[in-house]
């Protein structure tokens, strides 16, 4: 992603801003919304050749005791008179 915002019709919200390493989801429940971050190690451990190979490749391995680490840099939006629910730019 290059950037990704979750906002109310004001567009008052939160927007998460990358370099295109990372990606983002946001789920919302009963009690709450949630703007998650994270960043691409690719890959997948399925071991069915459709997912393992094809659609997200081999990615990176960890191992126990590897260190990971990430920056994310968020904005917290003020809002206008008119807006969007949820917009984002995806990139890289």
């Amino acid at each position: 992603m290059i950037w990704a915002s979750l906002t109310d019709p004001y567009r008052a919200g939160i927007k998460a801003v990358s370099n295109g390493t990372q990606h983002v989801r946001a789920t919302v429940s009963v009690h709450s919304i949630a703007l998650k971050v994270l960043d691409y190690y690719g890959g997948v451990a399925t071991g069915a050749a459709e997912w393992d190979r094809v659609a997200y490749g081999s990615g990176r391995t960890l191992h126990r005791g590897d260190r990971i680490n990430g920056v994310v840099c968020l904005q917290l939006l003020g809002g206008t008179s008119s807006g969007a629910l949820a917009r984002s730019s995806s990139g890289g």
